[in-house]
């Protein structure tokens, strides 16, 4: 945590990718990246904008020769503002369960692990091909983010601490993951529709006073 300052700013973050280099990153890449394997956990927006649908913000990726192969994983990051943004949010938790879906269909693997930041807070999900066409997504935990070396003491708690673990092993549990492709699993998959579909199915108006089921 070498980027934290020593203490917290007045003014916020402003864009996703300070939030991501300063905060997010630094705790983060020691929970979902292992080197020495060739997992390593990074950030693909590279014009901090929502250009390119298909493409989310950060990849889990593992690194096959000189080239990145399957992923592990993937992450969705948005500022914090005076006023949720719930549209925005919810179509992020939408577009890592579509990305999950994909990578459980096009690799080996049965389930994947995503996360979604808001601000200084971090949800975590994991998502796995559990039945005949079923992907189940489950919330696994939520952290939150020092924002200075003051707030250290966050990361510290016995409760913070069991999260972190959590994290980590159910990280290297997926990471492990390899079974051979069975006809059974196979059937098992559905595949479509994408983002584009999806995108067609939600509402245009984006009322951040709508009410929401889901509390981000």
């Amino acid at each position: 945590m070498e980027k934290l300052p020593l203490v917290q700013p007045l003014e916020g973050c402003k864009s996703e990718n300070k939030l991501w280099n300063t905060y997010v990153d630094p705790l983060l890449d020691s929970l979902l990246s292992n080197p020495e394997n060739g997992v390593h956990l990074r950030w693909t927006n590279l014009n901090d904008t929502e250009q390119g649908s298909e493409r989310p913000d950060s990849v889990i990726s593992v690194m096959m020769q000189s080239n990145w192969g399957e992923s592990l994983g993937y992450g969705e990051v948005k500022i914090a503002e005076p006023t949720d943004h719930k549209f925005m949010l919810a179509w992020d938790l939408c577009r890592l369960g579509y990305f999950s879906k994909e990578t459980i269909n096009t690799t080996n693997n049965k389930s994947s692990i995503s996360f979604q930041v808001k601000g200084h807070s971090i949800t975590v999900y994991t998502t796995a091909l559990s039945a005949d066409g079923i992907y189940t997504m489950l919330k696994l935990t939520h952290i939150q983010i020092p924002q200075s070396v003051e707030s250290l003491e966050l990361l510290t708690t016995q409760l913070t601490l069991k999260q972190l673990l959590q994290v980590a092993y159910v990280f290297e549990k997926i990471r492990q993951q390899k079974t051979e492709e069975m006809k059974e699993f196979f059937l098992m998959k559905r595949y479509g529709p994408g983002l584009v579909q999806l995108l067609e199915l939600i509402s245009d108006k984006k009322d951040r006073k709508q009410p929401c089921t889901f509390h981000f």
